[in-house]
């Protein structure tokens, strides 16, 4: 399997739920970097993974809005400014 597609994987492994996932996607992250060491991209996703989103609490949710995407504010609703209505963390993302 192409790399990019390995780690494409792990991502996905990670974001579907990031407690249960996390040491499948370092293991095929892990894999990666054993084989090409000279890739940078590898040892940066790791990073990613194993550190906690310190936006989010690594919940991947906004923590401004609670992931809802709108804020009120004296009875009124809007777009979350922080998350641009979307509801995710800006810095680590849902998929």
């Amino acid at each position: 399997m192409h790399w990019k597609a390995r780690m494409l994987k792990a991502a996905l492994v990670f974001r579907r739920d990031r407690d249960a996932g996390r040491p499948e996607a370092l293991a095929i992250l892990r894999e990666l970097a054993a084989a090409d060491p000279t890739n940078k991209q590898v040892p940066f996703a790791i990073r990613k993974i194993e550190r906690p989103c310190p936006r989010c609490g690594d919940t991947g949710f906004c923590s401004r809005c609670l992931g809802r995407g709108i804020r009120r504010t004296l009875g009124l609703e809007r777009k979350c400014e922080a998350c641009y209505g979307r509801g995710i963390c800006p810095a680590c993302g849902v998929l």
